[in-house]
C-alpha cells in the first residue's frame, strides 16, 4: 500500500465569464481559447516535470471536465476523468450569471452599516461567506457558508487520497475551481492575504494516514513551462 499520495490540484481554464467579470458558480461557460491553450500547457508542464498521474478527478461542471481532459491529453496521459460532485464550486445563489458589479455593491450594502469588513477590497473567503449571508437574507436557499464548503471539499479530496492509497495510486490530479480551492487550502495552512486562484494554477498537497499538507499553492509555473514553444498564455 502506499501511504503518502500526492494530489495536484489545479483551476479550470479562463472562460468566458472570468474575461466579462460574470459571477460564476455552478453555472457554467465555455473556455475561451486562451482557456484552452492553457489548460494544454499545463498537462505539458507537469508531463515535462515527471509527474504521471494514477488517476483523475473533476468537478463535474464542464469547464473542469474539459480543462483535465485537455490536460491529460496534452500531456499523452490516458487517463478517464471522475466527475465528482464534491469538488464543484460554490453556489452564489441569486448572483449565478451575474455581474460581480452587481454581488459586490448587495455586499457592500449589506456591510456598510456594520463596518465589518471596512472597504469593499474583500478577500476570497470574505466573499464567500458575504454571498451566502445576502442569499439568505433574500430567501435564496441552497448555499454554502465558508465552513460547510471546506468540509465538502475536504471530505471528498479525504475520500479520493484514501481510495488512492489503497490502490498504490501516488499521483492524482484534482481539477475545480478557484473559490472552493481557496478556501480549502486556506484551511490547510494557506495565509487568508493570499490572491485568488489563477486558472490553471495547481496547487500541491501531500496526504499521509489521513493528513494532509500544503507544499506548494497558485502555481503557473507548469503552464509557463508547458507553453514556451507553443505560444501565449492567458494572465490569469
Amino acid at each position: 500500500m502506499v501511504f503518502m499520495v500526492e494530489l495536484w490540484v489545479a483551476r479550470h481554464g479562463q472562460t468566458e465569464y472570468n474575461v466579462r467579470g460574470i459571477v460564476q458558480g455552478i453555472v457554467d461557460s465555455q473556455l475561451t481559447s486562451s482557456g484552452v491553450s492553457d489548460a494544454m500547457a499545463l498537462g505539458r508542464g507537469l508531463a515535462e516535470a515527471g509527474i504521471n498521474f494514477d488517476a483523475a478527478y473533476s468537478s463535474n461542471l464542464h469547464r473542469a471536465v474539459e480543462t483535465a481532459n485537455l490536460a491529460l491529453t496534452a500531456g499523452r496521459q490516458r487517463l478517464q476523468v471522475h466527475k465528482w460532485f464534491g469538488l464543484r464550486e460554490q453556489s452564489f445563489g441569486m448572483f449565478e450569471g451575474r455581474s460581480e458589479a452587481q454581488r459586490a455593491a448587495a455586499m457592500i450594502e449589506l456591510t456598510k452599516s456594520t463596518d465589518r469588513f471596512g472597504v469593499p477590497d474583500f478577500t476570497v473567503d470574505q466573499v464567500a461567506e458575504l454571498s451566502h449571508i445576502v442569499n439568505l437574507h433574500h430567501g435564496v436557499a441552497g448555499t454554502e457558508n465558508v465552513a460547510a464548503i471546506q468540509r465538502r471539499f475536504n471530505d471528498t479530496a479525504g475520500i479520493i487520497a484514501q481510495r488512492a492509497a489503497a490502490t498504490n495510486q501516488q499521483n492524482v490530479l484534482l481539477v475545480s475551481h478557484g473559490a472552493v480551492i481557496w478556501l480549502w487550502l486556506a484551511s490547510l495552512g494557506m495565509p487568508m492575504n493570499s490572491a485568488s486562484i489563477g486558472n490553471a494554477a495547481v496547487a500541491h498537497v501531500s496526504y499521509d494516514r489521513g493528513e494532509f499538507r500544503l507544499r506548494t499553492y497558485n502555481d503557473r509555473s507548469y503552464v509557463l513551462a508547458g507553453a514556451e514553444q507553443y505560444g501565449n498564455v492567458a494572465l490569469g
